[in-house]
């Protein structure tokens, strides 16, 4: 039932409303700056783009080797652990070697 509107090519009138959240990063902080959006979507939409679409583009980049090997999230075999562990060691084998050291870490902001 889910996938019909997307072989009809149609959307349900409920999804196509969006709640938008903004929650403080810090308490008792409210400078517009310092505020996280989160958009709420319908539940059956939301689960229906990530079974519908999601899931089929992250198998077939899977298979094709096109998700770069410092992407940890959501990934067989990878956890979130390793991410921070594999820096701290990168961190400590360069305080070791006494070497010189550039990094460079972009989130969604920057």
């Amino acid at each position: 039932m889910m996938s019909i509107p997307y072989m009809a090519g149609f959307s349900h009138p409920r999804w196509q409303k969006i709640i938008d959240i903004m929650l403080e990063k810090t308490p008792d902080d409210p400078k517009i700056h310092r505020l996280r959006i989160i958009a709420l979507l319908e539940s059956d939409f939301n689960q229906t783009n990530r079974m519908l679409i999601a899931r089929p583009i992250t198998w077939l980049l899977e298979d094709n080797d096109m998700i770069p090997e410092m992407q940890y999230g959501s990934r067989s075999g990878k956890l979130c652990q390793s991410a921070f562990f594999n820096k701290q060691l990168v961190f400590d084998i360069t305080r070791y070697m006494k070497d010189t050291i550039s990094v460079i870490e972009n989130d969604a902001i920057g």
